[in-house]
């Protein structure tokens, strides 16, 4: 009988027990090592295949967070294009997220020809740095808080950007409300104080 580690890094996961059927054979020097090397090969695979669960466990999970994000959330690549869309964005526009891919954000998401003057993604490719601004965009029918965030490769090439747009109607809507309570408020003091 021989018992093999499976090893990975010199971190023991588990043991390979190898033995003839009948008394008295042993096994050769030159058989252990090829049933070692077929123990590594082994270890190998196991370890390849946990790596691999890990990876599709990782991407359902990053895949379930992004769909579930309630901004409107894309990844847009140096050329403009759509490259993923989470689904709120696409919900709010009316589409499948995989029909928005490969489309030019400003048309898809502005209903425009061409980027909008200061448009924030093309600020945070030049810039290399997360640009955040207020629009009102009535192809979206509302007001909006955009970051974009450039996203790069290994060797810091630009690969494109995250945008994130929080609607920001209902707040936008509430503080005129309250500029306008706030107003009506001076005003009633102001003439409550000349008619005194």
């Amino acid at each position: 009988l021989v018992v093999l580690p499976l090893l990975i890094r010199e971190h023991a996961m588990g043991t390979i027990s190898l033995g003839y059927v009948g008394q008295g054979r042993t096994f050769t020097e030159n058989e252990i090592q090829f049933c070692q090397s077929m123990a590594d090969l082994s270890a190998a695979a196991i370890a390849n295949a946990q790596l691999f669960e890990q990876a599709v466990r990782a991407k359902a999970e990053w895949e379930n967070i992004f769909a579930s994000i309630p901004d409107l959330v894309a990844i847009i690549d140096t050329e403009h294009r759509l490259v993923r869309v989470n689904h709120a964005l696409a919900a709010r526009l009316g589409a499948a997220p995989g029909d928005l891919v490969g489309q030019c954000c400003y048309a898809a998401l502005h209903g425009a020809d061409a980027p909008w003057p200061g448009c924030p993604h093309a600020q945070a490719l030049a810039t290399g740095k997360q640009t955040t601004l207020e629009v009102e965009d009535p192809h979206l029918g509302g007001i909006f808080l955009i970051t974009t965030s450039p996203l790069v490769n290994t060797e810091g090439r630009p690969l494109g950007c995250v945008h994130i747009a929080r609607d920001i109607t209902e707040l936008k809507r509430l503080e005129e409300e309250a500029r306008q309570r706030q107003r009506f408020e001076d005003l009633s003091r102001a003439k409550s104080a000349f008619i005194a």
